[in-house]
């Protein structure tokens, strides 16, 4: 693999955590607005911010070996439909009980799919270089986490 194409992969990786972390960080911008157009109360909109933090995080144990197994650009490419059609149709939600199954579950899982295939695919671009060890040497051992 060239240089050209380590560096769009990298390029790759970070344009999608960027996208993907503006989109979750975002969510609480929309907090009072869902309070008022669907008169919920506080708690019940603070549902959806939490499911959109937590559901990836209970996802990945599954969807990391499926993506291992079906590959790195078509799980990303899966994980952008998922959460592009879960925007669309959280759009068009009268409930903010149908907002926990658009927003909080399906996109979060259209989410988890990007952020694991930009991870896994930088990984294992460049997991056998000595720039990695370099990194993990120069970034772990100042704060004293380094233990292989």
């Amino acid at each position: 693999m060239d240089l050209l194409q380590r560096c769009l992969i990298v390029f790759g990786g970070f344009l999608s955590y960027f996208l993907a972390d503006g989109y979750t960080y975002s969510v609480g911008v929309f907090y009072s607005h869902l309070m008022s157009k669907f008169d919920a109360s506080s708690s019940s909109s603070a549902v959806l911010p939490g499911l959109l933090y937590a559901v990836p995080q209970l996802t990945g144990f599954f969807l990391c070996p499926l993506l291992e197994k079906f590959g790195y650009s078509s799980g990303a490419a899966w994980g952008a439909l998922l959460l592009s059609l879960s925007c669309i149709a959280s759009a068009f939600a009268p409930s903010i009980q149908l907002l926990y199954l658009t927003l909080g579950v399906f996109a979060s899982i259209g989410l988890q799919l990007t952020y694991s295939a930009a991870i896994m695919a930088v990984t294992a671009t460049f997991g056998d270089t000595r720039i990695v060890h370099a990194l993990r040497i120069g970034t772990t051992v100042p704060s004293g986490l380094h233990a292989a």
